[in-house]
């Protein structure tokens, strides 16, 4: 099965997702997270048996503001979001590592402006204990 034929045939396609960010995660197997479809670049909690830390939060923002999702899409490993801050488009795949505890977040800035910018990013990692 291709790519393309596993996400028609898995996904959900965020216009027609009715689950709450509280409730919507990716699951690989070895981990699984909640994954905030609301906002482009964070997630919630990190699960895999036997460690949990459900007090675990990334928060990212771009130029100071969240970035709120456009559009979204869903696999059962995977989740794909886009916004814009200003005149920046903002793309991120989040992908449980197939086999792993692990997760890769890929972010990609666009410029649709003419002129150059310094666009400047925050992330925020925390758990309750202070350590990851």
């Amino acid at each position: 099965m291709t790519f393309e034929e596993y996400k028609d045939r898995f996904g959900i396609n965020g216009d027609v997702n009715i689950i709450e960010d509280a409730h919507f995660g990716i699951v690989n197997g070895h981990i699984t997270t909640n994954v905030l479809h609301s906002n482009a670049l964070s997630f919630r909690g990190l699960y895999a048996p036997p460690f949990a830390s459900s007090n675990f939060t990334f928060d990212g923002w771009i130029c100071g503001e969240t970035v709120k999702t456009q559009h979204y899409s869903w696999l059962p490993f995977q989740v794909r979001r886009s916004g814009r801050v200003a005149e920046i488009e903002v793309e991120s795949t989040f992908t449980l590592v197939s086999g792993e505890r692990a997760f890769l977040l890929e972010i990609k800035l666009t410029n649709t402006s003419l002129e150059h910018k310094t666009v400047p990013l925050h992330f925020d990692i925390q758990t309750v204990s202070g350590c990851l």
